[in-house]
Order: C-alpha cells, then sequence, then structure tokens
C-alpha cells in the first residue's frame, strides 16, 4: 500500500500522535477510507470496519491563516491568526473541539459556530482587534499557543471525540503565494492565506491565494471566493545549465492546460549594457507535465525566464506568480564557468552605476552632525549565483566606516564592468540580502569579508587566515561564534577577490544553538570625540558604559543606535540599557560586581568568550565588533565575538597583538589597551567586569583554552589546511596574495600560535628550570637542584622527571658512563568546583657521568700544572656538533713536544654546546678554599681571536660568555681567565670547543694572584693515581707517552734494561704481547698521525682487556 499525508488520507497521522489503522481487510488497501487514525495499538486486532465508508467533507474548515503579519515595529508573532468557517446552513457546537499543530487551543463549552459564519481563533484577541477596527470580538477566540511559522507550517482542527476534521499545511515559497510571507504595509496586518473554495481540499496549493495587501479578512468572506481554482504551477525542474548546453524546464500544473497556451519567455545578459531583448519558446505536453528547452547560452551569462499562460487573448505569467512582491517578475538562472576548485565560487552581476552607488553612500559615512544618513545602509538591487541557481538579491557594502572605504584598488586589474563616475573597483566586503521568498541555504544575508586591511599592493596584508582560525578558536572554546569558510567572489563575469564567508548572527544563527532566540544585540559604537575627530549623530561609546542623550537624541535613542538589535526589532532597549546601569553602579564594590555578574549573566560563557578572545589577541571590541544576548531559554545575557581583523599576530595598526600580549586586555588598568588619543585608552567594560569580578576562574577557563582548543597541534593543521586551500586559488583573486606572501602569513601564524601557547602557560609556571648541567661519577649519588622553578611543588603543583623522580632536588645514581638527558615536567592543576584544568611545561637538564677517577693532578702549593695532550678524558662531538673534535697533536713547539687542537667547519654559536660540543676534562685535586682561582692557558690562535668555554665540576658558562683568546701568530702565549670552584677536594675542569684552529698546550691553575708563567712555564706535575692505574705506551711510567716510552720499550726488548716494569703499561697497541710493534706504534701515534694508543688512555685507567697475559695492569 501507499499512503499520503494529504486529504482525503486521515490528517490525525501526519505528526498528531496517531497511526494508519486498517478499516476492512477485506477491502482495497489503496482506498484511503479503508485507513483510519487511531492511538496506536500494536497488539490489538483490527481491520473489521466493514465496509469502509469515505469520509464526509467536514462542515467546519480552515478558511484563512494570517502566518506572517507586518512587523514594522510590532511583534508579530501577536498578530497571527486562523479563521474557522462553518460551510453548513447548520450551527456546530465547538465544545470539546481544540486546534492542535503550531497553534494549540481548546474551545470553551459555549462555543457554537452559526451556519455559513467565521471564527477567528487569534494568538492575542486584543491586539487583533485592535489592528482589525471592523472586526466583531464575538468572532475572536482565544488566545492560542505557539506561533505559526513563518517558513511553512501545519495546522489541524480536531474534533470532540478526537477524530481529524480539517487540516492545512502551508509554505513561504514557491509554489505558495509569497505575498503572505510579512509583506504589506500596516504593521500588524499584511497579506493572509485565504481559501479560495471552502468545498475543495485545503492539502491543494491552488485552493489558497493571497490576500491583498494590508487586505486580511478575519471574521468574513474571503476576498476572492470560487471553486473555479486558478490554475498554478506546482513544481519546476530545469537541468542543470552549462555552457554551450540547452536548458530543460519540466512544469507540474495544478490540472491540464492546452500546451499552446503555456510558453517559456527570457531573455539573457552576459553585460549590463546588453540589450533587454525577450524571445520566447514553446512548451510539450507530456504525460502530466509540460516541458521546454531554453537554448545553449556561454558561460557567465544570466538568463530571466517566466511561464506564462494565454488568457483571453493575452500572455499573464504563471511561474512566478503575476503581481507577486518581487524584485522582478521574472525567474533566474546562471550559466557558470567550469568549476576551477572544490572551494565555493559566487557570483555577482552588479550594474556599474549601482557599484558607484554604494562605494559613495560608504564614503559619506554614517552621520553629518546630528544627522543619520539613510544612505548609509542602502543597497542596491543585484543578481547573485552560486552555480547555477540564481538570486535577486540586495547588496553594499560591509564593515565600518574605515572598513568599507578602505581596502585594496584592483580597478587597473580588474576587467570587467567596473563603478561608474571613475570610482575605484576596491577589493572589500559585501553584505547580500536574500529576499524571504528565495533565501540562500535558509539565510537572509551572505556576508563577504574582505580578508586584507586598506592599503596599497605594496603593503598589503593578509588576514584571512588568522580570522577563520580565530572563529574557530571560539568555537572550541564553547562560545556561540559564527561558522566560516572560504569562497571564490566573481563580480560581472571576472575574478574578483577571495572573501570569508562569515554567518550572520541572527534568528537562525541563534536557533540553531540554543531552543529560544531571545534578545541579540550588537555593538555598533563610535568612540565620542576621538579617534579621527569621532562620530556624528547619535554613536557613542558602544563599550558597557551608560549612555546619555546626544545633541538632538533622547538616551533611549542613543543606546539604540549603538546597540543595534538584530532580533525582535519591535522591543525596547530597557532591559540592555537597565543591565548597563546595574553593572556600572556596582562597579566600585567587588563583591557587589560579582554578584551583580551572576545575577545577569551566564558566567561560565562569557568568561570562555573573553579567554578566547584575550589568547587570540582581539583587541577592536572595545566599542564595536561583539554581540550581547540574552537567552530566552535562561533569560541570562552572553558575548559573541564578531571580528577578527588583525589578531592572532597582526600586525596591527593600533594595538599589540604579539605572542607576549597580555591577557588582561580589557581590564581597566592593562597596559596593552588600545590607546586612541594622547591618554585616552579604549577597553570594554563587559569585559573589565568580569576580569576584575572573576579573576581565578578567567585564568582557569584560559588555562584549559590553553591546552585543548589552543594546542598548537590543532591550531596549526587548521591553519596549514587552511593555506592549502587558499594556495589553489591564488590564479582567481585580484588580492596582491602571492604564493611567497601567503606562506609569510601561513608561517606567521604558525609561529604565533606556538608562541602564544608557550607564553600563556609561563602565566602558570613562570619557570621551569632543572639545573644546569651535573657531572656525576659512576656509582656515586648526585642530587639534582630545580629550587629555581616556579611555582614550588604542591599539592597541586607536581615535580616530574623523565625517568620517574618526584620533586626539586632528587638523588639519582648512574654506573654506568655516558651522558643521560633528564626533563623536568612541572604540572599545576587548577580547580573551579568539580573542574579541573591542566597546564604543564618541561625543561631539560644534562648529567654527565664520568668513570670513577682513578688520578688526578694535585695541587703543589698554590698551583697545578698538566700539559693539555694529558686530559683525563677526551669526549668528541655529538649531533649537531658532530664534525667538531679536539685532536692531540705532535707539535714541536710544544713544552712537551705535543699540544691539543681544535677543528671543525666553524665557529659553535649555538646551544646546547655544553652537551654536544667536544669537550677536554682534566681531573685536579686542590686544598684551596672555594672561590675564583687563575687560569693560565698557553694557547696559539693565529691570525685571529680564538674562542673556547672554561668550567668547573661541568657546569658550562653561557653561550655569550666565552674565553676570548687574543691572536698571537705562530707563537704559543699566555693568557689568564677565571675558573669559579665549589670546595676544595676533587674537582673536574672542562675546557669545550668554540672556534677551531686554536692549539692550547699546557694548563696552569693557580691559587696565587701574583703569578704569572712564562715561556714554556713550569713542568706538569705528575699524576696521583691508584694501584695498577696507568696510561697505555708509558713504560717508563711517569705519567704520560712520549718518546721517552719508545726509548725505553726498545731499550727492554734489545738491550735486557729494567727499563719496563709492567708489559702491560707498554703494550702500547694491546695486542696481549710486548714486541717490535709497540715502540713503531708510539713513534707513529706521536709523530705520524698513527692511530692513539687502546685505552687506557689519554687518562689513567685500568686494563680494558684483563684477559691477556700481563696481569700487572689488570
Amino acid at each position: 500500500m501507499a499512503y499520503d499525508d494529504d486529504p482525503p488520507w486521515d490528517l490525525l497521522a501526519d505528526g498528531f500522535g496517531a497511526a494508519l489503522a486498517r478499516a476492512c481487510f477485506g477491502a482495497d488497501a489503496a482506498l484511503p477510507e479503508n485507513w483510519e487514525a487511531r492511538t496506536p495499538t500494536p497488539a490489538e486486532a483490527g481491520g473489521e470496519h466493514c465496509p469502509p465508508v469515505p469520509r464526509p467533507p467536514p462542515a467546519v474548515v480552515i478558511n484563512e491563516i494570517m502566518y506572517h503579519p507586518n512587523g514594522d515595529g510590532v511583534d508579530e508573532r501577536l498578530y497571527e491568526f486562523v479563521e474557522l468557517h462553518n460551510r453548513t446552513d447548520a450551527a456546530v457546537a465547538l465544545a470539546g473541539w481544540r486546534l492542535a499543530g503550531d497553534a494549540a487551543f481548546a474551545f470553551a463549552l459555549e462555543q457554537v459556530l452559526a451556519p455559513r459564519d467565521y471564527l477567528v481563533v487569534a494568538a492575542r484577541p486584543a491586539l487583533l482587534l485592535a489592528a482589525y477596527p471592523g472586526l466583531s470580538a464575538a468572532k475572536v477566540a482565544g488566545p492560542f499557543d505557539g506561533t505559526l511559522d513563518n517558513g511553512g507550517g501545519k495546522v489541524a482542527l480536531i474534533d470532540a471525540g478526537g477524530a481529524g476534521v480539517d487540516s492545512a499545511s502551508y509554505d513561504d515559497d514557491f509554489p505558495w503565494p509569497i505575498a503572505a510571507d510579512g509583506y504589506g504595509t500596516t504593521p500588524g496586518r499584511g497579506a493572509s492565506l485565504e481559501r479560495a473554495c471552502a468545498d475543495a481540499h485545503a492539502s491543494l496549493v491552488a485552493n489558497w491565494l493571497a490576500s491583498p495587501p494590508d487586505g486580511a479578512t478575519p471574521g468574513a468572506a474571503n476576498t476572492r471566493v470560487t471553486c473555479d481554482l486558478p490554475l498554478c504551477v506546482l513544481s519546476l525542474e530545469t537541468s542543470p545549465a552549462a555552457p554551450g548546453a540547452p536548458i530543460e524546464v519540466v512544469a507540474h500544473l495544478s490540472r491540464p492546460v492546452a500546451a499552446a497556451d503555456l510558453r517559456l519567455a527570457y531573455f539573457a545578459k552576459r553585460r549590463h549594457s546588453d540589450l533587454f531583448n525577450p524571445e520566447a519558446v514553446d512548451f510539450t505536453a507530456e504525460d502530466d507535465h509540460y516541458v521546454a528547452a531554453l537554448p545553449a547560452f556561454e558561460a557567465d551569462t544570466w538568463v530571466r525566464w517566466r511561464i506564462e499562460l494565454l488568457a483571453e487573448d493575452d500572455w499573464t505569467s504563471l511561474a512566478p506568480r503575476a503581481g507577486e512582491p518581487r524584485e522582478q517578475p521574472w525567474l533566474a538562472l546562471f550559466v557558470p564557468p567550469p568549476a576551477a576548485s572544490a572551494m565555493a565560487a559566487y557570483h555577482l552581476f552588479l550594474a556599474p552605476e549601482d557599484w558607484a552607488a554604494i562605494y559613495k553612500n560608504a564614503l559619506d559615512g554614517r552621520a553629518i552632525g546630528d544627522t543619520i544618513l539613510d544612505s548609509w545602509d542602502a543597497t542596491v538591487p543585484a543578481l547573485f549565483a552560486s552555480g547555477d541557481r540564481a538570486f535577486d538579491v540586495r547588496v553594499r557594502f560591509q564593515g565600518s566606516q574605515w572598513q568599507r572605504v578602505g581596502g585594496c584598488d584592483a580597478t587597473a586589474t580588474f576587467g570587467c564592468e567596473k563603478p561608474a563616475d571613475f570610482l575605484p573597483a576596491r577589493l572589500l566586503s559585501f553584505r547580500i540580502g536574500f529576499p524571504k521568498y528565495d533565501q540562500f541555504r535558509g539565510r537572509k544575508a551572505l556576508i563577504l569579508n574582505k580578508q586584507h586591511d586598506w592599503g596599497t599592493t605594496a603593503d598589503f596584508r593578509f588576514h584571512g587566515l588568522q580570522a577563520r582560525t580565530g572563529f574557530r578558536l571560539f568555537q572550541a572554546a564553547g562560545v556561540a561564534a559564527p561558522d566560516t569558510r572560504f569562497a571564490r567572489l566573481r563580480v560581472n563575469g571576472c575574478d574578483f577577490h577571495i572573501a570569508l564567508e562569515i554567518e550572520r548572527p541572527d534568528e537562525e544563527f541563534l536557533a540553531a544553538r540554543f531552543q529560544s532566540e531571545g534578545d541579540l544585540f550588537k555593538a555598533n559604537g563610535c568612540p565620542r570625540d576621538v579617534l579621527w575627530g569621532g562620530c556624528g549623530g547619535p554613536f557613542d561609546w558602544a563599550d558597557g558604559r551608560p549612555l546619555g542623550p546626544r545633541g538632538l537624541w533622547t538616551a533611549d535613542e542613543v543606546y539604540a543606535w549603538n546597540y543595534e538589535r538584530k532580533t525582535r526589532p519591535y522591543d525596547s532597549h530597557a532591559a540592555l540599557r537597565a543591565l548597563i546601569e546595574e553593572l556600572d553602579a556596582a562597579a566600585h564594590d567587588p563583591a557587589q560586581l560579582r554578584q551583580a555578574l551572576q545575577r545577569n549573566f551566564a558566567v561560565r560563557d562569557t568568561l570562555a568568550c573573553f579567554a578566547a578572545g584575550n589568547w587570540s589577541c582581539v583587541w577592536d571590541d572595545a566599542w564595536q565588533n561583539y554581540y550581547l544576548h540574552r537567552s530566552g531559554d535562561d533569560g541570562l545575557w552572553r558575548v559573541f565575538p564578531w571580528d577578527m581583523d588583525q589578531c592572532l599576530g597582526g600586525p596591527s595598526c593600533c594595538a599589540n597583538v604579539s605572542a607576549t600580549a597580555s591577557v588582561w586586555r580589557g581590564r581597566s588598568d592593562c597596559a596593552d589597551n588600545w590607546e586612541l588619543d594622547p591618554g585616552v585608552f579604549a577597553w570594554n567594560r563587559f569585559k573589565d567586569y568580569f576580569l576584575r569580578a572573576f579573576p581565578d576562574e578567567y585564568l582557569f577557563h584560559l588555562c584549559a583554552l590553553n591546552e585543548t582548543a589552543c594546542a598548537p597541534q590543532a591550531l596549526e593543521a587548521r591553519a596549514r589546511a587552511d593555506a592549502a586551500e587558499l594556495r589553489a586559488e591564488l590564479a582567481h583573486t585580484l588580492l596582491p596574495l602571492t604564493p611567497e606572501k601567503l606562506e609569510a602569513s601561513e608561517t606567521a601564524l604558525v609561529d604565533f600560535v606556538r608562541a602564544r601557547h608557550a607564553y600563556v602557560e609561563t602565566i602558570f609556571i613562570p619557570r621551569v628550570d632543572p639545573g644546569p648541567p651535573v657531572l656525576a661519577i659512576a656509582g656515586e649519588e648526585v642530587v639534582l637542584d630545580a629550587a629555581a622553578s616556579d611555582p614550588p611543588p604542591g599539592p597541586d603543583v607536581l615535580y616530574v622527571w623523565s625517568n620517574g623522580m618526584t620533586g626539586a632536588a632528587p638523588a639519582v645514581t648512574f654506573q654506568e658512563p655516558g651522558t643521560y638527558e633528564l626533563a623536568l615536567t612541572i604540572t599545576r592543576t587548577l580547580r573551579l568546583g568539580e573542574e579541573t584544568a591542566q597546564v604543564a611545561r618541561s625543561a631539560a637538564t644534562w648529567v654527565r657521568v664520568v668513570p670513577a677517577p682513578v688520578c688526578y693532578f694535585p695541587s703543589a702549593g698554590s698551583t697545578v700544572v698538566f700539559e693539555a695532550e694529558s686530559n683525563h678524558a677526551l669526549h668528541p662531538g655529538t649531533g649537531d656538533f658532530a664534525a667538531y673534535r679536539w685532536e692531540p697533536a705532535v707539535d714541536q713547539a710544544a713544552s712537551g713536544g705535543a699540544a691539543v687542537r681544535a677543528e671543525g667547519p666553524a665557529r659553535i654559536e649555538r646551544e646546547p654546546y655544553a652537551v654536544s660540543a667536544p669537550e677536554l676534562d682534566y681531573r685536579v685535586e686542590i686544598e684551596w678554599p672555594p672561590g675564583p682561582r687563575t687560569l693560565w692557558l698557553r694557547v696559539r690562535t693565529g691570525a685571529a681571536a680564538r674562542r673556547c668555554y672554561i668550567g668547573a665540576d661541568g657546569e658550562a658558562p653561557p653561550l655569550d660568555a666565552p674565553v676570548t683568546l687574543p691572536a698571537t701568530g705562530d707563537e704559543f702565549a699566555w693568557h689568564a681567565t677565571t675558573v669559579v670552584f665549589k670546595a676544595p677536594g676533587r674537582a673536574l675542569l672542562s675546557a669545550w670547543l668554540a672556534d677551531p684552529d686554536l692549539a692550547i698546550d699546557k694548563l696552569v691553575l693557580t691559587a696565587d694572584p701574583g703569578f704569572t708563567p712564562a715561556g714554556a712555564g713550569p713542568p706538569e706535575q705528575p699524576a696521583r693515581c691508584g694501584l695498577n692505574v696507568f696510561v697505555r705506551g708509558d713504560a717508563n711510567r711517569d705519567g704520560r707517552l712520549d718518546i721517552a716510552d719508545a726509548i725505553a720499550i726498545l731499550s727492554y726488548l734489545f738491550s735486557q734494561s729494567p727499563t719496563v716494569a709492567c708489559g702491560d703499561h707498554a703494550d702500547a697497541n694491546d695486542d696481549g704481547s710486548l714486541n717490535i710493534g709497540d715502540p713503531i706504534y708510539v713513534l707513529q701515534h706521536l709523530f705520524a698521525r698513527g692511530p692513539a694508543p687502546p685505552r687506557p688512555y689519554p687518562a689513567p685507567g685500568l686494563d680494558a682487556t684483563p684477559s691477556d697475559a700481563f696481569t700487572c695492569g689488570d
């Protein structure tokens, strides 16, 4: 079986809670009368009401519907009505009857509808009677509950037994009469939907006609009563419009007519200067529809067309209906060029003289003196298309008095029809308004925002990425912010620019986010008497301060102009004014201010809005560019954002929008508030109130936002995806947006996001300092020091190290030598009631673990002397510094015949040099008190000064504090620096490579401030070593490797001289035996750059191969 939702099918099954139940199993299931609307009874039997009986026409019908009265200055909903008509000669008692659907009303027990009479059920009877003076109160009932939907709805009449009597569904656009959709000139009146024939079904579109403007007939016969229903078009279909292809038009009519009585009239234009030359093609009848074909057209052609009916020797428009309140008495379509990409493409057909007009309107401004200029928001007609769908629209420029006139001038590069009167074709923002009868995606207006500041091509700045990221950031924070997307705008057949399509906050915007629209106001103020001379008319500071009379304008009028009402235009600004005055009175008492805000605002939502705005550096929201909304759901106020220009790093014309801009912008004492004139600062009072009354709660929201919606990974990914979308469109815009400038904009945004995130973290965790790099001895405990971090550890502040340690000063022991990175993560938890938000910051230090020392150079009185090549450890460069090294080298000019030379491709001027740069280690044992000591270095630098870093106990000096060694030419020379020792005893002295081509021969550490070495300096002091500790190849046991060791081995091998006490010491190549190869190995290393001996070398130590035949070195 197939069912329907229109009569003669039972209406109660269509959304009124009833089910269709079969009346008689023996009758045809296709008969509407064989189905009854009943309360659902799935477990009960049915089908026993045989034979099914068709329902008779109802005695009482729905006869007139006023679903959208004229709302100029009044609440249109209060003037709605539904009229009933008794079509019989007998009275009908309405006791127990009711209206259902969009309007709900139960009739009084005594209510009777007289024969052939009318009864009006009104939303507000008293208001309806006042609007229609001739209407008798006896014919009016009400009020009804609910609202007749302006976009289409349904109403039903149900009798006392619960059976459906009549129902009517209506719509506000084609094929229904659009004149009933709010048109008219008298507030509260307008045009209604009138039923032409009470005997014909209410489901027939042709049975409903629009009354004359302001000519509704509540309580009386309709204007045109006839059962010879007029012909109307029920549906229209067109094949997709494409260049070079005919366009088929298919029409379904309310009743058959001769095809010869129909024609398709049209005309086409590609330029406004093209002549108006209407033509027509015939329809053919096919089954239940009619078909005609428009000829093929070129791309960028606008086609006006309509279906005409021949009646009384004259052609009359059938679709659109003749006499409808349209911009043009034609339908429209557009032949688009082939799609260039996936980005939405919009087309605007704007006459040059109209383009010039809206630019002149913008130049004139909003007001002159006390006079408001109507031209400011005046619109001009245009055609708009998306795909092949075309709309008659009204357009103007969008934005403030500055933004409407400032933008890139594309006059020279724009190749289509331009503004007349030699005015520039600037790339500005457009507001495109759609008629009520033909809205674009259900929207009244389309905002296409320019994405650049005013200025020349040379100083072009692109803000589209920042603006879109900003709006999405607000949404991620839970704020009711507009949706956005990029769109290509073409004007008069030529590419114009890439715009940011921004959802317009209005009734539809609120309906998608709240149950009830409530009151919405947009701040449209202007700073009085400052900023380029101030503003005329009633415009004043719309920053939340109380407003008073201005010039000829009363205080109420000033409020109305500065806070534009976007919903319920019939209502006053009394509630907003009361709010502002209440907050102003409480502003100087913190407790009263907090209570006032809690009483009036959705505090959490508003704080989230201010946190998102201050994170993203929104700055132009002091007296404009924000919305105030009082929800119809909870009666509380909220703040919504609007303008994202120059946020998220700018650059900005007027404010600090850097990554380190204050997060307290808007508080009255914030230094980053906008200074308009010297000493005149601007800030938003609502924001100031909240930041002063709820500082801790605000920081909680800022913290939560920073770690979730503002996490760099998420914002970066979106920004890069947006940039990729734009990159594919650069050929389709007259913006001076090159790939290089787009890349620069993308990079700047990503850099800002990272830096802003890091900066905001410092508000909650100002400093993470895990301490300097630490030197540790394998097997010995070392204590880390993070005491300089802030905040200190506590119940809500956790210090956790990467190896699992906790606290600011944990102890750790490493058994194996090496360099270990230890990261400290400080996690701070903020609490707001039962909610928590966490922020974490990390920083790393390093622990360099060296083997347990076996040898030290001890102090002999006031000095410690050692050769550079006698280092105890030589650490190679790693990571970025792998190409650098300290290299022992034979040097006849050195005191011991050898030196250590710094080698590498260039100087080292970046971190982490203390961990990755090559390092020389010398272990010393001193008996002096702690403090600074002089270190003399015998160095050769060549023709230029060289640098190195010197530190004690593994603590490296800052990158900008190297030891600078002056040029010495080809000779060695002494240079003094200072090293600080923390305590007497054993210590480590380190030298880090900074510049290549530096040779170090000898080091002298002294506690004698009067000591100055000369010549080759004092001789090296013997190292103090433990048992079995040796330097490989040191056959004569003098603590170092030199030519004397090669001679000692040769004497032992060939003269039986007792010069070698331990074979392991003399086994220079560590092959497990003592032979001629060992002195040769030593000589090659010393004089021919041969390989160095295996460990232990050059620092003393134990044998690394104890399994050899020698036992003396183990």
